[in-house]
């Protein structure tokens, strides 16, 4: 049995069965004027799981923030037997939602069918983000430009040889992508500003004056600026590889807690007298959401994977697989030993070793072309 007291005092209160602290009553209070929806409205649209109902989601997880915690802490509000017009406005205001059984589950769910599609469009993009990412590193020409001029300087900095053919039985080495990072530091012992990412640049501004923005445009999914808070990240600048396949493995699990509800808290929901004029009952409901989001979780999954084997091929086409040969003979896109931290990391310094780089190419390019006579820039040729 609950424990009951009469509010002492007059005003509104007098006189009124009392089942929270003064100090909890406060709270929950200031909380339910920050609800616009009633809260006996709310509670039958959670009875009945009306998952079309145009509550938002922002006030959705405003209850299932603010109002939930301390409403749950309060057992007092779903045992009352009693009368509601014998209790004071706020327990009287909370009583339809307390005595709602499986409370928290039923605004979790309810709050994800208004989030599915929106969680699934920001997945959906970063996933895109990634694939095309790989597709503009491999097919870049301008990158391609870049690179080959960077393997010449490099050779002719670090071994007196000049091969722009890479042939008459001359050996060119190669270098690491992660190299690109220290021409800038690579500096001349006389002349110290010009460093050896300056001397790449020195090649091919004369040729090539539109470079950076040709960059610029066919490296975008690359280069594309961090988000702002609470944004999706547009493409693998901003957000980790691993943080993406976490957001698509809890898509997947909120659509399993919803499952969970229907085979373990049937019960719960189960309705005398449905169907009737509201629609189909609650479990129908559930159910339909089960296999919507199901079919979206299994489709970002499809997809992450063919992104995740495409950008282990990107690796791979530069050199940077770590470890040993796949075990399907090389270009299988799929490290040794399957997806873990050191391979999502490998993939995440990649592309960042790429765009700092390009940054840095940036910098080096404005530099010789704000200052010429410092660099000694030659006009092209006739």
């Amino acid at each position: 049995v609950a424990a009951e007291a009469v509010c002492g005092g007059g005003g509104a209160a007098g006189g009124k069965v009392c089942l929270l602290d003064d100090r909890r009553a406060q709270n929950l209070a200031i909380v339910l004027r920050q609800v616009s929806m009633k809260t006996d409205d709310l509670a039958e649209v959670l009875r009945w799981m009306r998952l079309s109902h145009p509550v938002t989601a922002d006030e959705l997880e405003h209850v299932f923030n603010n109002l939930l915690p301390p409403l749950l802490e309060s057992p007092e509000l779903g045992q009352y037997s009693g009368p509601p017009e014998e209790l004071r406005n706020v327990e009287r205001q909370l009583l339809p939602l307390a005595r709602l059984p499986r409370l928290k589950a039923r605004v979790q769910t309810l709050w994800f069918s208004k989030t599915v599609r929106v969680h699934h469009k920001a997945l959906h993009a970063r996933i895109l983000g990634l694939r095309d990412a790989c597709k503009q590193v491999r097919t870049s020409a301008a990158l391609r430009r870049v690179i080959s001029t960077v393997l010449r300087v490099g050779n002719y900095l670090n071994h007196g040889v000049d091969a722009p053919d890479a042939g008459g039985g001359v050996e060119v080495r190669g270098f690491a992508v992660e190299s690109l990072l220290k021409l800038r530091d690579f500096r001349a012992s006389q002349g110290g500003e010009v460093s050896a990412l300056h001397c790449v640049v020195l090649h091919l501004l004369p040729v090539d004056p539109t470079l950076p923005a040709q960059l610029r445009t066919e490296l975008r999914s690359v280069l594309e600026a961090p988000a702002e808070a609470g944004q999706a990240p547009p493409g693998v600048s901003a957000g980790g590889i691993a943080d993406l396949c976490d957001a698509v493995g809890g898509f997947q699990s909120q659509t399993d807690l919803v499952q969970g509800e229907i085979e373990r808290f049937a019960d719960c929901y189960r309705l005398d007298g449905e169907p009737n004029d509201q629609g189909p009952g609650p479990l129908s409901g559930l159910q339909r959401l089960v296999e919507d989001s199901g079919e979206l979780a299994r489709g970002l999954e499809q997809e992450l994977g063919e992104a995740l084997a495409a950008a282990w091929r990107v690796l791979e086409y530069f050199g940077e697989r770590r470890g040993a040969a796949s075990s399907n003979g090389g270009g299988s896109g799929e490290p040794v030993g399957g997806w873990d931290d050191e391979a999502y990391q490998a993939v995440e310094t990649f592309f960042s070793t790429i765009r700092d780089f390009v940054v840095s190419f940036e910098d080096c390019w404005r530099d010789v072309k704000e200052q010429p006579k410092k660099f000694r820039v030659e006009p092209a040729g006739p």
